[in-house]
């Protein structure tokens, strides 16, 4: 069952023999494919419920529930696919654009803007302001958002880090702190 979405004869023409002649697609259910950073991966169960937003609809959370998650991660590393259903019960267009929430709490850590970290060659940095000279410190970095990341090794609670310009700082650089 289900609703006609291509209809590739029309009423009187000869189909051919093995011709597709109309697709039918079942919505009542529908599948947000993404991607997950492998910093959330502990976080995430197949079978969890999990909040979803279609990007047209911003005001309205739909319950999701996690298929799969896949179990080796896509060609740039460090993101594995992730596959997350929804029961169409408002009858929602399939194919439009949504995102999925993944709400976690973590025990206290160090966070920094993510302005603060670089990330280049497949290494994560800061650069940490002492007597007005920068120097950079490796870090690994933990979970994200668009705001904040945590630093889980190489940064020390107290620390001064820049967080302006430095795509432009260098190690052992002198700098003006305002």
């Amino acid at each position: 069952s289900g609703m006609i979405v291509n209809k590739n004869v029309n009423a009187g023409e000869v189909a051919s023999i093995g011709a597709t002649l109309m697709t039918i697609a079942d919505t009542s259910k529908l599948i947000l494919k993404s991607t997950v950073a492998q910093e959330v991966l502990p976080f995430l169960t197949q079978g969890q419920e999990i909040d979803v937003s279609i990007d047209i609809y911003p005001d309205k959370k739909y319950k999701g529930k996690i298929d799969s998650i896949g179990p080796i991660s896509v060609s740039t590393g460090m993101v594995f696919p992730i596959e997350i259903s929804i029961d169409n019960v408002d009858h929602i267009k399939a194919g439009l654009s949504a995102s999925a929430l993944v709400n976690v709490t973590v025990e206290e850590s160090i966070v920094v803007p993510a302005s603060a970290v670089v990330q280049n060659n497949g290494e994560s940095y800061v650069f940490i302001i002492k007597d007005n000279i920068a120097t950079k410190h490796i870090v690994t970095v933990g979970l994200k958002n668009d705001d904040e990341i945590q630093i889980l090794k190489g940064l020390n609670a107290g620390e001064q880090v820049a967080v302006t310009n430095v795509n432009n700082i260098f190690d052992n650089m002198p700098v003006n702190i305002e």
